[in-house]
């Protein structure tokens, strides 16, 4: 899963045109003019320097993330109106669609006990999302 985002990511990197800094080593300027080299190493000790670790492995990368709440309203089983009754807990699913940006899709269904007959009621997924995890790619 993680080789299929890194190639997804690379991808999404040319795609959307990362740009490489100049330097002394890939242009014309001269190292006066240059911004200091932060890639190097430093020595580690008391003053902290050394090279900072990013997790993230692209930088451009655009991720939209909607969580949408299936509320109950009626118990299936007897009909009794739950609008009232507090929800006990919630089931998530989770849709995942990559296209040139990364999708992330959360719909919270609650789950209720009906006072009257003691059933267990859960709100409705859509119908695109068929269990825990579901994903998309175009």
């Amino acid at each position: 899963m993680n080789s299929l985002f890194m190639v997804v990511e690379l991808i999404l990197a040319i795609f959307l045109e990362r740009t490489t800094n100049k330097n002394t080593t890939n242009s014309s300027k001269p190292s006066s003019q240059t911004e200091k080299d932060e890639s190097a190493l430093g020595h580690s000790g008391s003053n902290g320097k050394g090279k900072l670790h990013n997790q993230a492995t692209a930088q451009n990368r655009r991720t939209v993330e909607n969580v949408t709440l299936s509320t109950v309203q009626t118990c299936d089983v007897c009909g009794e109106d739950l609008t009232g009754v507090p929800c006990s807990h919630h089931e998530r699913r989770t849709k995942i669609d990559i296209v040139f940006e990364k999708v992330i899709e959360h719909v919270d269904a609650e789950i209720k006990q009906c006072p009257t007959c003691a059933a267990t009621v859960k709100g409705r997924f859509p119908a695109d999302m068929h269990g825990p995890l579901h994903m998309a790619m175009a």
